[in-house]
């Protein structure tokens, strides 16, 4: 089985579009809410400033540190809604009873075959938000199922050294969110 934890501009890309999805969701099908946004999230979005996303599979884990503004967070909901656009078939939010919100989609994979992503978000989505999820990839390059839990906490403001829409990966290499193309692959 593949390693998931292959660090790179996708995983930062795959994170950054599930991150997307939590705080500012795409159209849906018939039958659910069209362009919602989760609670906290309708008036500013995020917080300004540094944010840590650990991304864990239950035996391994890795953290990426994102610096945010409303612009970097817009970045970053545009990047969701171009992945649902241009690769998915599918996807839908939905508030469970519970008060968390509920997601899915289906998506083609880099390499061919579908994957399939379902879970819930929880938290206040301006300073904490907590995604389970399930993946479920069918053909291409990396078929199986795995399970993935993201915490994301605002830390404060940005680092010296760090400006809006900066990342730094798990393996300590920068990037930007204007690097990333999902209609590209990158």
């Amino acid at each position: 089985m593949p390693n998931p934890f292959d660090v790179g501009t996708r995983l930062a890309a795959g994170v950054l579009a599930l991150a997307a999805l939590a705080a500012c969701e795409g159209p849906h099908r018939s039958g659910e809410q069209s362009r919602m946004t989760l609670p906290g999230a309708e008036a500013q979005g995020r917080k300004a400033g540094l944010w840590e996303q650990k991304v864990s599979d239950g035996q391994t884990s890795q953290v990426t540190r994102l610096c945010l503004d409303g612009a970097a967070h817009r970045a970053m909901a545009y990047l969701g809604d171009d992945l649902n656009r241009t690769h998915c078939s599918k996807h839908g939010l939905k508030r469970a009873p519970d008060g968390a919100w509920t997601f899915s989609s289906t998506c083609a994979a880099p390499g061919g075959g579908q994957v399939t992503t379902t879970g819930s978000a929880t938290g206040d989505f301006t300073s904490h938000y907590q995604l389970r999820l399930q993946r479920t990839q069918v053909g291409g390059a990396s078929p199986g199922a795995q399970r993935f839990v993201v915490d994301a906490a605002w830390k404060g403001a940005c680092p010296a050294g760090m400006k809006p829409g900066d990342m730094v990966l798990a393996d300590g290499r920068k990037a930007a969110i204007s690097q990333i193309n999902p209609s590209r692959g990158s």
